[in-house]
């Protein structure tokens, strides 16, 4: 038998950003969000995000399903996965800025797939982010898109 004695140390705090510090100064809050993906804890997590600082966001896990929210209520902007069964984000993408409630909208691609020029040159998405998407610049995303449509 032995004791081993350690001194105690404190670790070092960080101050590490709060989505309610992350949006103190952008604007946009309020707006109407769309995310989509098959994956449930990744599109609860960002909804849990978004709505923490102040969106209201609806989810979707199919590309069917998005298609229905978006016929039925108006979006201002949509947050979508690439890779997503029976139909990808590209082809949602395109379906989405068809309809007369989401044709204005900022519609991003969230995926770990990354893009090309090309890809996203001839693609109906504004944007795309890398998972696992950098909350300020999300935020400064949806800021800007609101200020150009006046919000």
């Amino acid at each position: 038998q032995f004791t081993l004695r350690l001194p105690r140390i404190a670790a070092p705090v960080e101050q590490q950003a709060t989505p309610a510090s992350m949006v103190d100064s952008v604007p946009g809050t309020g707006l109407r969000v769309l995310v989509v993906d098959d994956n449930v804890d990744a599109a609860n997590t960002m909804a849990m995000l978004l709505e923490a600082a102040g969106y209201r966001v609806a989810v979707a896990h199919a590309p069917q399903e998005a298609l229905r929210r978006a016929q039925a209520e108006a979006f201002d902007a949509c947050l979508l996965d690439i890779g997503l069964p029976g139909m990808d984000g590209h082809e949602l993408a395109g379906r989405l800025r068809a309809l007369p409630a989401t044709g204005g909208a900022l519609l991003l691609a969230v995926t770990g797939y990354g893009q090309n020029d090309a890809e996203q040159a001839g693609s109906a998405f504004d944007h795309y982010l890398l998972k696992p998407a950098d909350p300020v610049q999300l935020f400064a995303l949806l800021g800007q898109h609101a200020m150009t449509r006046g919000g």
